[in-house]
């Protein structure tokens, strides 16, 4: 009490105190108090802008996610414009397919479309890429189906020459693709196209499959055969067309 009324009577001792004492005092304890927790705000800082850097790297790598997806989507919007300009070229309705798998037991190669029987794709259709018979529908699912290759062993495809309508039979293997039991009269030369016969009725005639490479002669005095050479690379194609 008596200081609360000396404080009221003569304030300056007081003041004098605080300015030289109290207030020097605080000064020195704040600092050491910020000196001493200065690694402790360093640590809390990294920290945070360790997380910054995680966020903005997650962002990045999301978004050249989505850049690299836009990018395939329209390089696919252009090979199925191709395709579909190819095919409306040579005559033939399709329909459109992604491939989103392939297999290769040996020689038995096929690919997976994304296409199937709710699209109106049937078993043994025809497959097309870059105006070359590319092999025929062997199975069909509600929503997708397998394609055979005609670069398989299990192949057989009906086939003649386009310049002479001599026909014979394309079949795939280990050696490629050969055109086998031609009539040892017919005229062989590299260079001939080799086209589908429409034989069997299994495919279209005038697909084409490739051309010859290289003739191989007479077979046991009846038929001959040839290397067949075809323009199309099945482990690149990531669309093709199915002929309805």
């Amino acid at each position: 009490m008596l200081l609360v009324v000396f404080y009221f009577i003569w304030p300056l001792p007081f003041f004098w105190f605080s300015k030289n004492v109290i207030l020097p005092t605080i000064e020195v304890l704040s600092d050491a108090v910020y000196r001493a927790a200065s690694p402790i705000r360093v640590l809390i800082e990294i920290n945070r802008l360790d997380q910054i850097n995680k966020n903005l790297e997650s962002e990045n790598n999301a978004l050249r996610s989505e850049l690299a997806k836009a990018k395939f989507e329209s390089y696919l919007c252009e090979e199925i414009k191709k395709e579909k300009d190819a095919s409306s070229a040579a005559g033939f309705e399709v329909i459109s397919a992604r491939v989103i798998g392939r297999t290769s037991y040996g020689v038995n190669q096929s690919m997976i479309l994304d296409k199937g029987s709710a699209d109106g794709v049937k078993e043994g259709a025809a497959v097309i890429s870059q105006g070359y018979l590319l092999g025929r529908i062997v199975t069909v699912d509600q929503r997708k189906s397998e394609l055979r290759l005609i670069f398989s062993h299990l192949s057989r495809i009906p086939a003649m020459i386009e310049s002479n309508h001599e026909s014979g039979l394309v079949q795939g293997g280990l050696e490629g693709l050969m055109l086998n039991d031609v009539s040892v009269k017919a005229k062989i030369s590299p260079g001939d196209k080799v086209e589908t016969s429409g034989l069997g009725g299994d495919l279209p005639p005038g697909i084409l499959i490739g051309t010859v490479s290289e003739v191989l002669g007479i077979k046991g005095g009846l038929f001959q055969s040839a290397k067949i050479e075809s323009q199309i690379k099945p482990t690149s194609i990531e669309v093709v067309s199915i002929i309805k």
